[in-house]
């Protein structure tokens, strides 16, 4: 995948920041609930998918118990 331009990144910085305040103010108060729910359920996903990965990790466990 090709590098994007320093000035070409900063505008998508700078506007993608706009995005997410501009869908919330055009959304009902369920709307928002709903993503809000949707964005925790797969931020929890995420975490508890770390977390196992970090059990299964026989290395990670031995320098644990060496410490």
């Amino acid at each position: 995948m090709a590098k994007l331009p320093p000035g070409v990144l900063e505008f998508f910085k700078r506007e993608g920041e706009k995005g997410g305040k501009k869908a919330a103010e055009r959304m009902s108060a369920t709307e928002r609930s709903e993503r809000a729910k949707k964005a925790a359920a797969k931020s929890a996903a995420v975490r508890s998918k770390k977390a196992r990965s970090k059990k299964k990790d026989p290395e990670t466990s031995l320098s644990r118990k060496q410490s």
